[in-house]
């Protein structure tokens, strides 16, 4: 595929990340009355949509459906004018975290029991492998400045099957170049979420967005991904 201009893959796809907006504004519908008016949650979702209309051309090309962080990415930059409007209204990061961590929690639960068989059962298998391998050398090579990049590390035989290493992620600087970083742990605590739901054993020590050097997720089929709330459970720490 031939290099894209920056910000044109997401604009050609502008009317479907609009409607995904919709549907996760949707959540937040339900979720915000505890907090705010319900005539304040629809006027401050529709500032925050027009905001996210104008990001988008912003938003880095890191390979499109070829990497399969560019829907995280795409996830960051729709949450983010809702962040700050709701941090603007007085909401703490620890209770975005929270909001974001249950919508996850939920939409990753209500996928069907075969969707979730599926996606483990290829996630300890040579092609997951592969895959990684392949995601990490791509990475390396510097194409995409904006992508995560990543170290896959093979199991030790004892205590993992397999992990990977992000040393760069493509949320911290997406957050960072908007003086935003506070917000990219919110993401890093959504990964228990998802993992836990696709009862994929997983586990994580540390992170770039917490001030490590690296992101350490380890793999195990015979894990149990603890729940990531309250974050104060998990080995790794949080900063909310």
């Amino acid at each position: 595929m031939a290099e894209q201009s920056h910000g044109r893959y997401y604009l050609d796809r502008k009317p479907h990340l609009m409607a995904q907006f919709d549907l996760a504004t949707g959540y937040f519908s339900t979720a915000l009355p505890p907090f705010l008016e319900t005539f304040e949650i629809s006027h401050l979702l529709d500032q925050a949509r027009t905001e996210f209309e104008d990001i988008l051309p912003e938003l880095p090309y890191i390979g499109g459906e070829s990497n399969m962080l560019t829907k995280s990415l795409i996830q960051g930059a729709q949450c983010l004018p809702i962040f700050e409007a709701l941090e603007a209204k007085g909401l703490e990061i620890r209770e975005l975290a929270r909001l974001v961590y249950e919508w996850t929690e939920r939409e990753i639960e209500a996928k069907s029991e075969e969707k979730k068989r599926n996606v483990r059962g290829f996630y300890f298998s040579p092609g997951m492998r592969a895959v990684e391998m392949n995601r990490a050398a791509e990475s390396q090579s510097g194409r995409f400045p904006e992508d995560w990049v990543s170290e896959f590390v093979d199991g030790d035989g004892r205590g993992f099957d397999f992990g990977i290493d992000f040393v760069e992620c493509g949320l911290c600087k997406f957050f960072g170049r908007r003086g935003a970083e506070r917000y990219t742990p919110i993401f890093c605590l959504s990964d228990y979420a998802t993992y836990r739901a696709f009862k994929i054993g997983f586990r994580r020590t540390r992170t770039l967005a917490a001030g490590a050097a690296a992101c350490d997720f380890r793999f195990n089929q015979d894990w149990t991904t603890p729940r990531g709330w309250p974050p104060e459970s998990l080995e790794e720490y949080l900063p909310f």
